[in-house]
């Protein structure tokens, strides 16, 4: 861990923007710490997987855990200088959350009444534009993965609120289909 903060110090000291998700700030206070334009990612809106995860059996022992949650990124909020998210809906979940802190002030507005210099859109998944293949780089190279095989890609975790044994077993009819 003590490694892990001297390489993150020597790199911020290198930055001009800093792109942080999560728990960064936390784990590493040195990055909110310093004068450098901070970007923060707000994809995941963790905190309501934390309350698909902590709900059930023993909630009330997770009640601290969510706070923590919370916290977090509240701290991430009030720090950010620019903020990215997946869709105009989180959009509108962390506008909510940003005014909640006071970030969407008279001044903010003045400047820009979208607040689009504020938080905007980096949508996820494909482009309406298909790939071009060009290369090898998985099917034929990869140890174990053969040039015939078909691969699938899955863009996440398997986590118990997405549902994940629907994802399974359609994964075992398709093979069974189409090994």
């Amino acid at each position: 861990e003590r490694n892990n903060q001297h390489v993150l110090e020597s790199l911020i000291g290198h930055a001009e923007i800093i792109i942080i998700q999560g728990y960064t700030l936390y784990r590493y206070p040195v990055v909110g710490a310093e004068e450098k334009y901070v970007v923060i990612d707000l994809y995941d809106p963790y905190y309501l997987e934390g309350l698909a995860l902590f709900s059930g059996e023993g909630a009330d022992h997770h009640r601290d855990d969510l706070q923590g949650v919370l916290d977090t990124i509240a701290e991430q909020l009030r720090r950010g200088d620019f903020f990215i998210c997946a869709s105009e809906r989180q959009r509108d979940l962390w506008l909510g959350a940003l005014m909640a802190l006071g970030r969407l002030d008279l001044p903010n507005y003045a400047r820009d009444p979208t607040f689009r210099s504020l938080i905007d859109v980096v949508p996820f998944g494909c482009s309406e534009t298909p790939p071009v293949h060009t290369r090898q780089v998985l099917k034929g190279v990869v140890p174990g993965i053969a040039e015939t095989d078909t691969v699938v890609l899955w863009g996440g975790g398997i986590w118990g609120w997405l549902d994940p044994l629907t994802v399974i077993r359609a994964m075992a009819i398709v093979y069974d289909q189409r090994p």
